[in-house]
């Protein structure tokens, strides 16, 4: 071996700094294996509080889909007359022997449920369904700008109940005497009641279009009946005669507008200027302080009055009325003075000419009393058998009062 070549030496080792490290490498293991065992545990618990979460969304969705299927139909949109619809054509195809088809099956809902609807000969109509009558409550806001305005309480069709109203106010006294007595006031009571009567419409219906439910004649029907219902309780709210004709196809109580209603005639608004609405409301707050309250009452114009106004209000001499109301060129303004108004046809009186009237109330205080559940009845004889037609009646109950009559103000373009 040449004598260039050295053997190297093993380097000594420190067997304590090797235990050392040894020791150091275990604990930073059990350490980092700590570590991952709290995160996991961590994962594990954030997985399920995520869960539990979507397991009360869930069940929130559930619900909220279950109710907007009751208010709005199975889809949760605005489609409440479609299911209505199916339900119309449902019971017609009983009504004429025949099966229940599927497109007209409704989930939840009874297609079979009949009552006796009136006195005497009546014979007994099918019941709309209570899954439905959110649907039917919702069209008459829609349709019903009085309506869904005022005090709703349910009363059974035929029967009377009866309620408490305010006659004497009680006054209050100063007394400067010690010693004295002091004056006595006296608060009285009527009694007022609502006793819903019959109030219908009906149409005749070709079966051959019923026969289809895909046309969607029951929905369109169903709809026009409803709204023509709200239409005659609402002209009966503001201008009812309960003697007109004397029969019984008066309405039930008298309207805001008649002089026996108890309601308080301001008197006559002068013309369609800001000026002369300023003097009706300041009559009207006079009569009944609460009136100034613009966010309680309601303002009811005839719609012919209201453009009159807006026309007023735009014209070039009338700088002060389109500061007041607005722009109407933009749209007509949804207040006026702070008022919401509703534009009603009704709010006239029929004559030769016809009288137009603005009235001031809190309409929630007028008592619209209902039966509740509306019913259909179908007649396919006479002679709708020769024509392969049905009529299509839908009924229900209505009556109105007015508990604090005085407090409702109108006036009359005279």
């Amino acid at each position: 071996m040449s004598e260039d070549v050295k053997t190297k030496e093993a380097p000594e080792v420190d067997a304590t700094k090797v235990i050392e490290l040894a020791t150091a490498s275990k604990e930073n293991a059990e350490a980092a294996r700590k570590a991952v065992e709290d995160l996991t545990g961590k994962v594990e618990q954030v997985q399920s509080d995520l869960e539990k979460q979507e397991a009360v969304a869930g069940r929130k969705f559930t619900e909220m889909r279950q109710y907007l299927e009751t208010a709005h139909g199975k889809s949760g949109a605005d489609d409440w007359f479609s299911t209505f619809g199916k339900w119309l054509s449902g019971v017609w195809h009983l009504n004429q022997g025949n099966d229940l088809p599927d497109e007209c099956k409704v989930e939840g809902v009874d297609f079979h449920q009949k009552a006796t609807i009136g006195t005497g000969t009546s014979g007994t109509s099918y019941l709309v369904p209570e899954l439905l009558m959110p649907a039917i409550f919702a069209s008459k806001d829609i349709y019903g700008s009085i309506v869904s305005r005022c005090m709703k309480v349910t009363v059974p069709g035929g029967q009377t109940m009866n309620f408490n109203e305010t006659a004497t106010d009680p006054s209050a006294y100063w007394r400067t005497t010690q010693g004295n007595s002091m004056s006595e006031a006296t608060l009285t009571w009527d009694q007022g009641s609502v006793s819903p009567v019959l109030v219908g419409a009906y149409v005749t219906a070709s079966n051959e279009l019923l026969a289809v439910p895909g046309v969607g004649y029951a929905e369109k029907a169903a709809q026009r009946m409803v709204r023509a219902i709200v239409k005659k309780e609402e002209a009966g709210i503001l201008q009812g005669d309960d003697d007109a004709l004397g029969t019984a196809l008066d309405p039930p109580s008298d309207g805001i507008l008649t002089s026996t209603s108890g309601c308080t005639d301001v008197g006559s608004i002068a013309d369609d200027t800001i000026a002369a609405y300023i003097d009706f409301l300041a009559l009207c707050v006079a009569q009944y302080e609460g009136l100034m309250n613009n966010g309680m009452a309601t303002l009811v114009l005839s719609p012919a009055k209201v453009f009159s106004l807006a026309a007023e209000v735009v014209s070039s001499t009338n700088l002060a009325g389109a500061l007041t109301w607005a722009d109407p060129r933009s749209g007509l303004p949804g207040q006026l003075f702070g008022y919401e108004y509703v534009a009603h046809p009704s709010a006239v009186i029929s004559g030769t000419p016809d009288t137009p009237y603005a009235i001031l109330a809190e309409f929630g205080n007028v008592v619209y009393a209902n039966s509740g559940r509306l019913s259909v009845d179908f007649n396919p004889w006479g002679s709708n058998f020769l024509s392969n037609a049905t009529d299509i009646r839908v009924m229900t109950h209505t009556d109105w009062a007015f508990p604090q009559a005085s407090n409702i103000c109108y006036g009359d373009y005279s």
